[in-house]
């Protein structure tokens, strides 16, 4: 990656890059459900860290809020896909 890039783009990206490197090599189970939702808490998981990034570094009062948005309704669809998870 450009290491010029501002810190907020460096951010952004070094977010998605992480989850598609570990939903990449992540091994899978055989399980169908087990493997739906380990592959979807990662989804989760990026857009979270992605908006994180965005809210600290975006300026755009917009895309600030959608950004918060997101953020909290993927920390509650995490939750429900570990729950999901859980016991199997």
């Amino acid at each position: 990656m450009n290491k010029d890039l501002p810190a907020g783009s460096r951010a952004v990206h070094e977010a998605m890059m992480k989850h598609m490197d570990m939903m990449n090599g992540m091994r899978m189970t055989g399980d169908t459900d087990k493997d739906f939702a380990m592959m979807r808490i990662h989804h989760h998981q990026q857009a979270i860290d992605m908006s994180r990034a965005q809210v600290k570094h975006g300026k755009d009062p917009e895309l600030r809020r959608r950004a918060e948005e997101i953020k909290g309704q993927r920390e509650g669809h995490r939750r429900s896909e570990e729950r999901g998870r859980i016991g199997q």
